[in-house]
């Protein structure tokens, strides 16, 4: 299976403004708890549309992980920091992060190739995909 029929996308790497549709929750690989933000690319173009997702690490889910999962976060996560950005704010307490704050507004995100995977093995370039790297601001 190609990564277009998994819902991942190849796009050039860049700085492209972002739309946020909500987030899940799960354990991946075995065992990792994490936040996905799903996105599509909002640039008009080409790209536009095209869904593109942000991983972040969360130090543990509560209660079942899906669509719109619950999560905590650390002091110093990737998830924290950008959530500043978006929001210009610290969330109340760092179990209660409101990602709703990410669907409000367009987002400036920096999108990068997967080139090597989790094993640090090289993906060969028929199954590279496109991810949002960090997000950098808002518009």
């Amino acid at each position: 299976m190609n990564p277009s029929e998994r819902g991942l996308v190849l796009v050039p790497p860049g700085r492209y403004l972002v739309k946020c549709h909500g987030w899940l929750t799960g354990l991946f690989f075995g065992k990792q708890p994490k936040v996905v933000l799903e996105c599509s690319i909002a640039d008009m173009g080409q790209w536009f549309e095209l869904p593109i997702q942000r991983h972040y690490n969360a130090r543990h889910l509560i209660g079942k992980p899906g669509k719109g999962g619950r999560f905590a976060i650390g002091r110093s996560s990737d998830c924290l920091r950008e959530f500043a950005v978006v929001a210009a704010r610290r969330p109340d307490r760092l179990d209660r992060v409101p990602l709703s704050e990410f669907q409000k507004r367009l987002l400036v995100a920096d999108i990068q190739t997967v080139e090597k995977g989790r094993d640090g093995k090289s993906v060969p370039e028929v199954v590279r995909y496109s991810v949002i790297k960090r997000i950098v601001g808002v518009q």
